[in-house]
């Protein structure tokens, strides 16, 4: 029944989350893949934040915390594989499963609490030191996902990551962060309103990334 494999996906979750086995980890997030390559499209609401929470604890970044057992260290050499399976999956819910299946289909980011975890889970990868490459593509993916949902909850959700972002201890991850958040600002901005249009000016960029710069400078 739903409610059978609801259960079973919980427990693989609480595996790949809770093992300090790398091996067991890398095991677990295969499965889930394998899971999502066959019914990825049925998961919505709260089956698709478990498994996307999952996810962002086995990027190795450090942004993410569910009350999950923070005291793994995933950010060593050791986790850097369960990492780069981790947002191959990641890669196939936003790539495959948040595109509409035909024009009456709303996208599942319309769900705030799925939204709100995709979104910290690109952060999540972003913040990862495992593999430079993999930390860009998740910058990209915020970008592709403001311009697959330009609501407005959507596109201050992403100004603002990209912001957090772009104050990164790596020059190629600042960059692209900045690079990403002024293409967001002049694709989307059109659809901004007023308020958008302020709150990104003076709290996102000037005050947000702009002190931060000017601060680093002088101290």
């Amino acid at each position: 029944s739903s409610q059978d494999e609801l259960q079973l996906l919980k427990m693989l979750c609480q595996t790949i989350q809770s093992t300090t086995q790398t091996e067991t980890a890398n095991t677990g997030l295969n499965a889930l893949r394998v899971v999502l390559e066959g019914a990825g499209h049925s998961l919505a609401g709260e089956n698709l934040v478990i498994v996307v929470e999952t996810l962002s604890v086995l990027s190795g970044g450090d942004y993410f915390h569910n009350g999950s057992d923070n005291s793994i260290d995933r950010s060593t050499k050791a986790w850097a594989n369960a990492s780069a399976i981790a947002f191959q999956n990641l890669k196939l819910i936003v790539d495959d499963f948040l595109e509409p299946q035909s024009a009456d289909d709303e996208l599942r980011l319309k769900s705030f609490s799925a939204r709100e975890a995709i979104l910290d889970c690109c952060v999540s990868f972003g913040k990862s030191q495992h593999d430079i490459n993999t930390s860009l593509t998740s910058i990209g993916m915020l970008w592709s996902l403001a311009d697959q949902d330009s609501t407005p909850g959507t596109l201050d959700l992403v100004l603002s990551k990209l912001a957090y972002l772009a104050l990164d201890n790596r020059a190629e991850v600042r960059n692209c962060s900045v690079n990403t958040l002024f293409s967001c600002v002049v694709g989307l901005g059109d659809q901004f309103s007023n308020d958008q249009w302020e709150k990104c000016l003076n709290k996102t960029i000037l005050f947000g990334i702009m002190k931060h710069m000017s601060s680093a400078m002088n101290g």
